[in-house]
């Protein structure tokens, strides 16, 4: 996620047209929301953002200072920086990558994506059959050890994950094993692969680009590890400084870069956790931090002009994973099923949006936003019904005890929900869950974790179902590209559920594989359905991407699928 600010503090006036004036009893309305935010002295009702827009304050270089400094929250560093690797696949990681690594694709605001000209001059597909696409990589670009960033990257980077050899540990295979072959085109900068197997769309891959050397299986695993390697990066910035004692980053930027200069003479990340994070901002330690609580939204506007709140419509969804275990409650297919039925995801979500001037109906995929052409709810029928989640219970075989808690063959019906923050907001979330659980017969015991284990948590699979969320801010095509990567059961993706159906698998698989676009939306939400009627997987809330920041932030902030080149981040010029 990314987070953005704007000095624009006329926009409490008038905005083109677009807004009317607001006074500090709140009495006006703002009908549209600026793309630099409302400040946070603003009463009124906050406007609802539109789809297709960025929130980022969208400000050219020329009206960008040069120098400054960015200080910045994280949930998380590390173990594992490797973003590549199953347990580096995290948003806090691809935030760092951003800056410091990386990223050949270019995306809009709505999902268009196109080669981003500083490491990428053209990919195109050149034959059909076999399929083949070639790259051209920008002559200037060099990874920060001196190494030219040529066919070998991503020769290296197809060699990690393609699922061949299982000494690597890739956060998915997607794509990746379709390809038969990585070679040298006219010369080191012209790459030309060629697939065994169609895959669609092409532009899903080698985006998280790999130097050469991780193409031994021990530096992909290891060599990442407590450790950000900067001499196999390349970006606009580097890493001066990681204290893991301290949890901190200190971004400086790269001498090695071949673009135009970072606007920004240091960026820092320090992990936090949120009512740290919110005191921070408010105490002027961070620039930035979420403000996707009604607490945290009422201590930004006390901050008054110093701050502007902007928000768009979230690309993450909140989501429920339940393991599909050999014993215990959740064995039972049908028990997972009436915790679905059993879950008032509208009171959750009101719950999370209580304050916010936010409303959305349950999400009903992971594959497709809301905001989409084409979304639908795939799991209309699952929506909140406690009697008929009791009844499924009760033909299940799980009785009503004594004390109101089902058992089963001397199995009582409970499991362990496991959620990460100290935030009252997700406890209160956890209570209210607990409560809707009680009311069908059902107990859930809350263990609350740091976030700092949220990574060996999903991994290790210690849990029985584990709070989380879905981000894709750079996957407009994620019913293709990250089918498998969520729903593939083994060690075809990241399906933190332990379930394994082979025939879903295939037709997962099959996806990408159709060029027609239309055919292939059509079979991603057959399997998507299929996948979530195993009753493992359940999206409940998608929200607004909310975040605070000081005013004079430029380029940064909500901006739907959009990638912002992070030297163009900065601080606006005093007019």
């Amino acid at each position: 996620m990314g987070i953005a600010l704007a000095s624009m503090l006329a926009l409490a006036g008038c905005s083109g047209g677009d807004a009317t004036s607001n006074t500090a009893g709140g009495g006006s309305t703002m009908e549209t929301q600026p793309a630099e935010g409302v400040p946070a002295s603003y009463q009124g009702e906050l406007p609802l953002p539109e789809a297709d827009q960025a929130y980022n304050n969208p400000t050219d270089r020329e009206s960008i200072q040069d120098g400054g400094k960015l200080q910045l929250p994280i949930g998380s560093l590390g173990p594992q920086f490797n973003n590549a690797h199953v347990n580096g696949n995290t948003i806090s990681n691809g935030e760092l990558m951003h800056k410091i690594g990386p990223q050949i694709w270019d995306v809009t605001v709505g999902g268009k994506i196109t080669p981003n000209e500083e490491y990428l001059l053209s990919a195109e597909v050149t034959s059909k059959d076999p399929m083949v696409v070639e790259y051209e990589i920008n002559p200037d670009a060099v990874w920060n050890d001196g190494t030219p960033i040529d066919w070998t990257a991503f020769e290296a980077t197809w060699t990690a994950m393609n699922g061949e050899n299982e000494k690597f540990q890739p956060y998915s295979t997607d794509g990746y094993s379709n390809i038969e072959s990585v070679e040298q085109g006219d010369n080191p900068k012209h790459v030309v692969v060629t697939f065994d197997k169609p895959f669609y769309p092409y532009t899903s891959l080698f985006g998280r680009l790999l130097h050469p050397d991780n193409a031994d299986p021990q530096v992909f695993n290891k060599g990442w590890v407590d450790q950000i390697p900067t001499e196999m990066l390349a970006g606009p910035y580097t890493v001066k400084k990681y204290d893991k004692t301290a949890g901190r980053i200190v971004m400086v930027p790269n001498p090695n870069w071949w673009g135009a200069e970072p606007k920004l003479d240091r960026i820092s990340y320090t992990v936090m956790e949120p009512s740290a994070s919110i005191n921070a901002f408010v105490n002027g330690e961070v620039d930035a931090t979420e403000v996707g609580s009604a607490d945290r939204l009422e201590q930004v506007r006390g901050m008054g002009d110093e701050a502007m709140i902007r928000r768009g419509i979230g690309t993450g969804t909140r989501t429920f994973m339940m393991q599909e275990q050999e014993e215990g409650f959740f064995s039972d297919p049908m028990a997972r099923k009436a915790v679905m039925l059993g879950t008032d995801r509208r009171q959750l979500a009101q719950i999370m949006s209580r304050g916010l001037d936010w409303e959305e109906e349950p999400p009903g995929s992971l594959l497709w936003r809301p905001f989409q052409d084409g979304y639908e709810d795939l799991i209309a029928d699952l929506h909140y019904d406690a009697e008929a989640a009791r009844q499924t219970l009760e033909e299940a075989g799980w009785v009503k005890g004594e004390d109101g808690i089902r058992t089963k063959n001397g199995e009582r019906a409970t499991f362990q929900y496991v959620d990460f923050t100290d935030s009252q907001l997700n406890a209160a979330v956890a209570r209210a869950y607990q409560q809707m659980m009680k009311a069908i017969g059902v107990k859930l015991v809350i263990d609350n974790r740091p976030g700092s284990e949220f990574a060996t948590t999903a991994s290790e699979g210690t849990y029985d179902m584990l709070s989380m969320v879905w981000g894709f801010g750079g996957a407009p095509n994620a019913y293709s590209d990250s089918a498998c990567q969520i729903y593939c059961g083994g060690d075809e993706g990241t399906y933190y559920t332990n379930m394994v159906h082979k025939e879903l698998d295939q037709q997962l698989k099959k996806i990408s594989t159709i060029s027609d676009v239309q055919k292939a939306k059509a079979t991603s939400k057959e399997a998507e359905s299929a996948a979530l009627h195993n009753y493992g997987v359940f999206p409940w809330y998608t929200g607004p991407d909310m975040v605070a920041v000081k005013t004079g932030l430029a380029n940064y902030g909500p901006a739907g699928f959009k990638t912002v080149p992070a030297e163009n981040i900065g601080w606006e010029k005093e007019s």
